[in-house]
C-alpha cells in the first residue's frame, strides 16, 4: 500500500514562486512529476509489483489534473457523502477528546464553534464538522496553560495564506510585461490594477455576502484558475 500525503504541495509552491512555465515544465510532456504518477498506474495491481492500492490526499485538484492525464485507476472521493466527516471532528468527538485530558467541551464550544465550525463537504448538509487542526490547536493550550489561546488562529495554518493571496493576482512576469508596454505616470496605479484578476473580486463578494452558490469542480487545470468558476471551487477544496 502506498500512502502521499499533500502529493501537490510542492507543486503548487512552484506554481506560486516561480510562475506558470516551470510548473508546467514540471508537470506536463516528461516532467519527472508527470512521469511519477505514470509509472504508479503501470505498477499498481500488476502481478508481482508489490504495489496493490494508492490512497492520495491534497489541497486543490489543479496538479492532480495536470499529471495524471489517463490516470483512470483512481476513484476521487472528496465530494462523497460518506466521507463527510473525515477530515473534521464531530461534536460528540470532541466531547469525547476534551473529556480524555481533562477538560469540559461543553464550556469552549461556543468559542469554538464561532471560530472553527460550519464545514460541510457535501450538499447533503450533514452535520457540520470542525477544523481538526484548530480545535486541537484549541485543545492543546488548553491542557498546557489551563486557558485558550490568545491567539484564536493557528499560525500553521496563517502560511496557506500566501497561496490565496497568488490566486486574485495574475503571473508576476505577466505584469512587468505590461507595465514595460505601458509608458504612463501613474505606474503605481497600474502596477495595482494589472496584477489583479477577476478572483479579487469574487472573493470580495463571498466576503461580503458570507456566501456563494457555485457547482463544485472535480477537476481543473492550472490554466483554469483564471475562470471564477473554478477559484471557488478551489476555495472549497482550501
Amino acid at each position: 500500500y502506498l500512502f502521499i500525503d499533500e502529493y501537490d504541495n510542492f507543486a503548487n509552491n512552484i506554481l506560486v514562486n516561480a510562475g506558470r512555465e516551470a510548473y508546467r515544465e514540471l508537470t506536463h510532456s516528461s516532467g519527472f512529476f508527470r512521469d511519477f504518477f505514470a509509472l504508479l498506474k503501470e505498477t499498481v495491481g500488476r502481478t508481482g509489483s508489490g504495489l496493490a492500492r494508492l490512497f492520495i490526499t491534497g489541497v486543490s485538484p489543479i496538479t492532480l489534473d495536470d499529471v495524471t492525464s489517463g490516470f483512470n485507476i483512481g476513484r476521487n472521493i472528496s465530494l462523497d457523502p460518506r466521507f463527510n466527516a473525515l477530515l473534521g471532528f464531530t461534536h460528540g468527538e470532541l466531547e469525547q477528546l476534551f473529556a480524555d485530558f481533562g477538560q469540559d467541551f461543553s464550556a469552549h464550544r461556543a468559542i469554538v464553534d464561532e471560530w472553527y465550525n460550519h464545514y460541510h463537504f457535501h450538499k447533503a448538509r450533514q452535520a457540520p464538522v470542525v477544523n481538526s487542526d484548530m480545535a486541537l490547536y484549541y485543545l492543546q493550550s488548553l491542557v498546557d496553560l489551563d486557558q485558550p489561546p490568545d491567539d484564536l488562529i493557528d499560525h500553521n495554518v496563517r502560511i496557506d495564506y500566501g497561496k490565496l493571496r497568488h490566486l486574485v493576482q495574475i503571473d508576476r512576469q505577466l505584469a512587468d510585461r505590461q507595465l514595460a508596454d505601458r509608458e504612463r505616470a501613474d505606474a503605481d496605479a497600474v502596477t495595482a490594477t494589472s496584477r489583479l484578476n477577476g478572483n479579487f473580486s469574487r472573493l470580495r463578494a463571498i466576503i461580503e455576502r458570507g456566501e456563494e452558490v457555485s457547482p463544485i469542480q472535480t477537476s481543473f487545470p492550472a490554466e483554469g484558475l483564471l475562470r471564477q468558476d473554478n477559484f471557488v471551487s478551489l476555495l472549497y477544496y482550501l
